[in-house]
Order: C-alpha cells, then structure tokens, then sequence
C-alpha cells in the first residue's frame, strides 16, 4: 500500500491512498462495504458495485 497526502474534508482529516493489493481467501461468506467508487459520477458507481456483487 503506498499513501498519498492528507486530505481536509468536513471538518475531518483523511489519508489519500495512492496504489492497494489485496488478496483473500476465505472459506466462508465475505462482505465488503464500498460507497462513492467513481467521485462526482454516481450512476457509474452504482453501475460498479453491481457488477462487483455479481
């Protein structure tokens, strides 16, 4: 994982991910939770996670 800057937004300090690999295996059930993939775009975000949950 390699940071970027920080990041001021509503009030609230954030770290800026620049690259990130993972990789899982799982023999159970796994969940993620993803929101705002595509900023400012929220139809292709949307349109992401579908796929991603298909």
């Amino acid at each position: 994982m390699k940071l970027g800057g920080a990041v001021a937004r509503g009030g609230r300090e954030y770290l800026q991910l620049k690259s990130y690999k993972s990789r899982h295996q799982y023999s159970g059930a796994v969940t993620y939770h993803m929101t705002n993939l595509i900023r400012n775009s929220p139809e292709i975000s949307e349109f992401t996670l579908y796929i991603v949950e298909q």
